[in-house]
C-alpha cells in the first residue's frame, strides 16, 4: 500500500507530465533495463530455495516464496529474457544465481510477484516525451521491450513489457478473451472506438475482443498518434463511442491523452476509460479526477466486454 509521501511524489511527477523508472541489470556491467517504480513494492535479497510448483524444463515460473507471511511467485527475469515462445529450452540454468541477485517485489493490477534481477541501480526521472518506443528488432512476439530512454551518461535504457512477461508466466488470458467475447456477441453499430496501447500483450486481448464482436476500432501505439488522428479527425469523431487509453506510453502519457481531450468542448462528451497494470488508488483517482470515466485493471476482458456493452449497445 502506497504511503502518503509516495502518493505526493507520484502526484507532482503526474502534473509535471513526468515518471520515474528504477534501472537494473540482469548481470555485472550488463545493459540497463527499467520499470516504473510505482509498480515495485520493495527491493530485498532472498537467497532461500522456492517452493517448486513444477519441475518442466521451459517453465519461467520459479516457484513460490513467502514475504511477510505472503505467498508470492518467483519469476527470474533474466531466465524470462531467454525465453522465446513456441521453443522447448531447458531454462533450468539460464537464470541468476539465488546468492548474488536481489529480487524486486512488484504489484500489477493488485497481483505480487517477485522478479529476480541481478542489482537495482538508480530511480531515473524523465518527462513522457523522453519515453519512445522500443528500438527492437525481430519477431513481435519476442519482443521484451516496449519502450527506451537514456541514462544519466547518454547510454541507453530498456523499459521492460512487464504485462508481456506476466502473461508469459500466467498464459491464463486466451480462456478469459473467449469467455469475454461469448458473453458479448455481435454488435451490429457504425460506431468505433479509439484504443491508444503500447503493450504488446494487451493490444492482442483488445484486439481479440473487439475483432469477434464486430466493433470497429483504430490502435495506435502512444499518446501522441492518438492525439494527432483526433486533432485531424474531429468531425468523424462524432461516431466515437469510447477511447480506451493506457497510461503509462511513450511521447504522450495517458493522463495527458485524458486532459487534451476532456479540455476541449466539442470532444469532453466522450466517454474515456483508463486500461491500466498501474491500478493503485492514486493513479485511480488522478485519472479520474482529470475526466476519465472508468478506470480497468490492465488485461480485463470481463471489463472491457462489459464497456462495450455499455457505449455500443446490442
Amino acid at each position: 500500500m502506497a504511503n502518503m509521501n509516495s502518493i505526493d511524489r507520484m502526484t507532482a511527477l503526474h502534473k509535471n507530465n513526468e515518471v520515474q523508472y528504477l534501472c537494473f541489470r540482469l548481470e555485472e556491467g550488463g545493459e540497463l533495463f527499467a520499470v516504473n517504480v510505482f509498480k515495485v513494492q520493495e527491493i530485498i535479497k532472498y537467497d532461500k530455495q522456492p517452493t517448486l510448483v513444477g519441475h518442466e524444463e521451459g517453465a519461467l515460473l520459479e516457484g513460490l516464496i513467502t514475504v511477510r507471511d505472503m505467498t508470492v511467485p518467483l519469476v527470474d527475469m533474466k531466465k524470462w529474457f531467454s525465453y522465446r515462445i513456441g521453443k522447448s529450452e531447458d531454462l533450468r540454468h539460464a537464470g541468476l544465481d539465488p546468492k548474488n541477485s536481489q529480487v524486486m517485489l512488484c504489484d500489477f493490477s493488485g497481483v505480487f510477484v517477485g522478479i529476480r534481477i541481478y542489482r537495482a541501480d538508480r530511480i531515473l526521472t524523465k518527462r513522457w516525451d523522453e519515453i519512445f518506443p522500443s528500438m527492437a528488432m525481430g519477431a513481435e512476439s519476442d519482443k521484451k521491450i516496449n519502450n527506451h530512454t537514456y541514462y544519466i551518461d547518454g547510454s541507453l535504457v530498456q523499459i521492460v513489457d512487464i504485462e508481456k512477461m506476466i502473461s508469459e508466466v500466467f498464459p491464463f488470458l486466451e480462456e478469459e478473451v473467449k469467455t469475454a467475447v461469448l458473453e458479448t456477441g455481435n454488435i451490429d453499430t457504425d460506431k468505433f472506438l479509439l484504443i491508444a496501447e503500447d503493450s504488446v500483450v494487451a493490444t492482442k486481448v483488445l484486439k481479440e475482443i473487439l475483432t469477434k464482436i464486430g466493433v470497429k476500432h483504430r490502435f495506435f501505439d502512444n499518446g501522441r498518434k492518438l492525439i494527432e488522428f483526433i486533432e485531424n479527425n474531429e468531425e468523424e469523431m462524432q461516431k466515437c463511442a469510447l477511447i480506451i487509453t493506457d497510461l503509462e506510453m511513450p511521447e504522450v502519457s495517458g493522463f495527458e491523452v485524458i486532459k487534451r481531450i476532456k479540455g476541449k468542448p466539442s470532444l469532453e462528451k466522450i466517454p474515456i476509460a483508463v486500461n491500466s497494470s498501474m491500478s493503485g488508488d492514486t493513479n485511480r483517482n488522478m485519472a479520474l479526477s482529470l475526466g476519465a470515466n472508468h478506470f480497468m485493471q490492465k488485461t480485463s476482458p470481463t471489463e472491457i466486454s462489459e464497456l462495450v456493452n455499455k457505449y455500443f449497445g446490442r
